[in-house]
């Protein structure tokens, strides 16, 4: 089931030892009432978009469609931003895997090392398409 709302911005935030927003917002993959996976949205411009992700159990294409229909359909966003320490090599796996593209390296940013920053082109997504949107039908 997907669940909304700054409870679940909160939970990510939580696993990822990460301070959370005011305002920020959150789409989330519950499976028998628990979370499993998360996605917490900050630092909005009215372009752009920071999401943080965290994923501990298989997710769902109604979850991918959510997660990209968020930012690229509802906000009319143009771009995602991910961070991603460079030692976090699940992470970076996951997010290549989805599309998102290395674009900078932030030097000694990180307490583990550097800092990488993935984006994602509301343009090159292909979660918003029909193929995904079938699982997901938003008001």
């Amino acid at each position: 089931m997907i669940t909304t709302g700054p409870e679940v911005a909160r939970w990510v935030c939580k696993k990822l030892d990460s301070a959370y927003q005011e305002g920020a917002q959150g789409i989330g993959l519950e499976k028998n009432g628990e979370l499993v996976a998360g996605v917490c949205y900050d630092n909005w411009n009215k372009k752009s978009i920071m999401a943080n992700i965290v994923i501990e159990k298989k997710i769902t294409s109604e979850f991918l469609y959510s997660i990209f229909y968020y930012p690229f359909l509802q906000l009319g966003l143009e771009k995602i931003f991910c961070r991603i320490n460079d030692t976090n090599k699940k992470s970076i796996r996951l997010c290549s895997k989805m599309g998102f593209e290395r674009e900078a390296t932030l030097s000694d940013a990180h307490p583990d090392g550097d800092l990488y920053l993935y984006t994602m082109k509301s343009a090159n997504c292909r979660f918003t398409g029909e193929r995904y949107g079938k699982y997901l039908k938003v008001a």
